[in-house]
């Protein structure tokens, strides 16, 4: 069956740098199915009142696609895409997550703005960074031991990461969380 391509969605948040902007709209196009995902995305969300939600699955198997589609249908959603040349290091990502969430502040601790956030939230509404390839973070100047990104142990409450990742073994995961998890395994 031949089918032509869809027009790419606009991205409608003028908070992504460039890079990432190019590389949503690339995932994203032609994109179909996977509603399984998307159900699981939301259930999730709905159910927790904060945490982390990762898929995982082998390379090629569209988990950066359902990441940036999900970005694309979300505008409200932040994005941060770990395997773009110099993004793999926990420097770059906090000043870029850090710039997108507060344009104005001079905060550059991560938990700090996530509860500056969190405390601004209504009772029903969801801050969400999406993170893409959390594998390929370099972790040889983070601290040993701390959290890949040095993503927050704790999250408070109405802040969600959703996060792609290759499997690996738990303890070789590089993230010590204390907040509701789920994990979506795309092999299954």
């Amino acid at each position: 069956m031949n089918t032509s391509p869809r027009p790419p969605t606009p991205i409608n948040s003028p908070s992504y740098p460039t890079e990432f902007q190019q590389i949503i709209l690339e995932k994203s196009q032609n994109f179909v199915g996977r509603a399984f995902a998307f159900t699981a995305i939301s259930n999730f969300l709905q159910h927790c009142d904060r945490g982390y939600f990762s898929i995982i699955g082998a390379p090629g198997s569209g988990k950066s696609s359902i990441l940036a589609k999900y970005v694309t249908e979300n505008p409200h959603v932040l994005y941060y895409n770990a395997q773009l040349p110099g993004k793999n290091r926990a420097e770059e990502f906090i000043a870029t997550i850090c710039t997108q969430i507060a344009q104005t502040s001079q905060e550059t601790s991560l938990p700090s703005l996530l509860q500056q956030v969190s405390d601004k939230l209504e009772p029903q509404q969801k801050f969400i960074i999406a993170i893409d390839a959390l594998d390929a973070v370099n972790r040889t100047n983070q601290t040993p031991g701390s959290n890949l990104f040095y993503l927050p142990r704790y999250l408070p409450r109405g802040v969600y990461f959703l996060i792609t990742r290759r499997p690996y073994v738990r303890k070789q995961s590089g993230l010590l969380i204390e907040a509701p998890s789920q994990i979506l395994d795309l092999a299954e």
